[in-house]
């Protein structure tokens, strides 16, 4: 029997990846039917720390996995440095990575010292790849999204991507790690500043109902009482296409949560998910409100501009944003509408029109402003743009929301970060 050890990094921006990928090692027929001792070690230490406490000879192979977002691959670089280091004494240890950074420059994150990169979806592409290697074989052909260097060449495998939700939890019974449940994947709007499509596609991929209660209701008997949601669209779930609103079946999914003994609260349509405002109707806050605990919706506008809104590819307007406000307030809910500064290509014309707006933030009840500095992330049609930088104008208004506890977010943190990652594209 071969004894694998896996270690992770559990860190706030990839919290919830790995809850999701430590359930699916833990639950994939592929290693629960093997011959594999598998242990995990979750910490918040960096691997290369973990790794040091911990009698790796006891071991047949070492596994490492480092996803990455291109906010941390700066901490990702430092951190292979030091695994390599390890791996002198420790020949047996291999690096796996995967996230949005690797995904699309993969052939960069082998050339830094990682051995595998997962480029797609990771629920068949790591079980496969813990499978291979456990066994010592060298079918990585066989492997959904797998780039490597081999004794034979360079393998650049497909995208890995998965046809359901179902069989895969978002999270970890065994080892308690909870997160929000993904129940819809995929979108089919294709923003220019936003990455899901390039991630997981077009084409949206719900998860049942059943499939919800099962996994929903397995976390609540261990006392996890408080359901959020992973949705790029909250209001859009059992939309055959993505693009209109299903109330019924909205109303049926909260029902059933809200009868699994043990869930005391929901939280849909804030984050970690958001609403599109076309999505918004009477119907639909007819359909949640009874089952929710919420008292705010995220509202995805991004500008005030319709000249920006069609630049950047959003497929609505400012009408339908100011539309969706009203209902949600009509229904006795606060908005949190998410703004991108800095967008590309954004004209004075465009900043007055979000200035305009703030200015009626200020002087207006129940509405606040989630901010988000503009970042050219990989995969997306804007990659290549310029940062996103906070004009004078924009810093003087938010300060002032902000003093009004009228606004919030990272906007200012992100302002660096996207410096950050537009130099090292550069370089």
């Amino acid at each position: 029997m071969q004894k694998i050890l896996i270690v992770a990094r559990f860190l706030q921006p990839n919290k919830y990846t790995i809850a999701a990928l430590v359930g699916i090692l833990e639950t994939h027929p592929l290693l629960v039917n093997s011959q594999i001792n598998l242990k995990i070690v979750i910490q918040r230490d960096f691997p290369s720390q973990i790794l040091q406490k911990i009698n790796c000879a006891e071991y047949d192979h070492v596994l490492v996995l480092l996803p990455a977002l291109s906010t941390q691959f700066s901490y990702f670089k430092e951190e292979i440095l030091r695994l390599i280091q390890i791996k002198k004494i420790v020949p047996k240890m291999s690096i796996i990575a995967g996230g949005p950074h690797p995904m699309f420059y993969p052939e960069e994150t082998l050339d830094l010292g990682v051995d595998f990169v997962i480029r797609g979806e990771a629920e068949e592409a790591l079980p496969h790849l813990v499978k291979v290697i456990a066994d010592n074989t060298s079918n990585w052909n066989e492997i959904p999204g797998l780039c490597c260097n081999t004794t034979s060449g360079f393998i650049k495998n497909p995208l890995s991507q998965v046809p359901e939700l179902d069989p895969y939890p978002s999270f970890s019974i065994q080892s308690r790690i909870f997160a929000p449940i993904e129940i819809t994947r995929g979108c089919p709007f294709g923003c220019y500043f936003c990455s899901v499509c390039s991630l997981s596609g077009g084409q949206v991929r719900h998860r049942s109902i059943d499939s919800i209660r099962k996994w929903l209701g397995l976390a609540a008997k261990l006392q996890y009482d408080r359901v959020w949601f992973i949705c790029p669209n909250s209001f859009g779930y059992g939309s055959p296409n993505g693009r209109t609103g299903n109330p019924l079946t909205v109303q049926k999914m909260l029902q059933v949560i809200a009868e699994i003994p043990g869930i005391k609260q929901i939280f849909f349509g804030t984050f970690p998910s958001e609403v599109r405002p076309e999505f918004v109707t009477r119907e639909m806050l007819d359909a949640v409100k009874p089952y929710i605990s919420n008292k705010s919706f995220t509202l995805g506008a991004q500008s005030a501009s319709n000249a920006m809104l069609d630049r950047i590819h959003r497929q609505h307007t400012f009408e339908d944003v100011l539309n969706a406000i009203d209902i949600m307030r009509e229904y006795d809910f606060r908005v949190d509408v998410d703004f991108i500064f800095g967008l590309p290509g954004e004209t004075q014309e465009d900043l007055q029109k979000n200035l305009d707006f703030f200015h009626y933030v200020l002087k207006t009840n129940g509405i606040r402003i989630h901010g988000h500095t503009f970042l050219p992330l990989p995969g997306t049609k804007f990659q290549n743009a310029p940062p996103g930088k906070l004009s004078d104008d924009y810093k003087e208004i938010l300060g002032r929301l902000a003093l009004e506890k009228k606004a919030f977010g990272s906007f200012l943190v992100q302002e660096d970060r996207a410096s950050a990652i537009f130099i090292a594209r550069k370089k």
